[in-house]
């Protein structure tokens, strides 16, 4: 099972080469937190539309 923080859940992919999924785990940890912060930024600001019609 995945958690939401998982390195497979964050690029939502699933990695089975051992030296692509050791890669990403680097880059993850290597990622400054404000980086990672803004590019998942629009995924967390979600609002529904209003249910306003035009």
């Amino acid at each position: 099972m995945l958690d939401a923080t998982s390195p497979q859940r964050v690029l939502g992919q699933q990695l089975r080469n051992p030296l692509a999924v050791g890669l990403r785990n680097v880059m993850m940890r290597l990622t400054p937190p404000r980086v990672a912060l803004r590019s998942v930024a629009r995924y967390a600001d979600w609002r529904p539309p209003s249910e306003t019609r035009a």
